[in-house]
This record gives structure tokens, sequence and C-alpha cells, in this order.
């Protein structure tokens, strides 16, 4: 529900290249995942607040964005300047 874009979705759902374990943000948790041999420039993290019931998703590709991220929480994303978190 947090990424409106089905395409992004798949592409977050569906990769198989390396991951980090599941952290903490703060109370929430999140699991970070990139495009095999690209992380550094294709990269997401999903951030899952369990309290409030709600999902972030933060999108990272250079390619599009150079050193931004999207960030999406089921509205329109958010481009912010800064990169998707991967440890806590």
């Amino acid at each position: 529900m947090a990424v409106g874009d089905a395409k992004l979705r798949e592409t977050i759902r569906g990769r198989s290249g390396p991951e980090t374990p599941v952290f903490k943000i703060g109370e929430r948790v999140a699991a970070w995942g990139c495009e095999e041999h690209n992380c550094g420039d294709h990269n997401w993290t999903v951030i899952v607040d369990s309290k409030a019931a709600k999902t972030q998703v933060c999108y990272h590709d250079a390619a599009t964005m150079g050193t931004r991220s999207d960030w999406y929480d089921g509205a329109a994303p958010v481009r912010r300047a800064e990169t998707c978190p991967s440890e806590g």
C-alpha cells in the first residue's frame, strides 16, 4: 500500500540481490536490499511501524535521482536529499 507503482513494487519484492538483516530505526523495523553488483546506485529500504500500522519505502536510483531518494508512504513520493538507510 505504501508504493502505488506496481513496477516499483515488483522491483523491490522480486530482486535476489544483496540485503542486510532486518534492523531497527528507533521503534520501527526495516529491511534494505539492492540490485546485485549495483548496490550503491540502486537500492531500497522498507520501514514498518507496527504501532502506527504504517509502512514507508525509500527508493534510490542514482541514474535518475542523483544523490537523492524517493520516499513513499501511500501518497505521491517525496524526493529527499538523503540516501536510503541500510542499518540502524
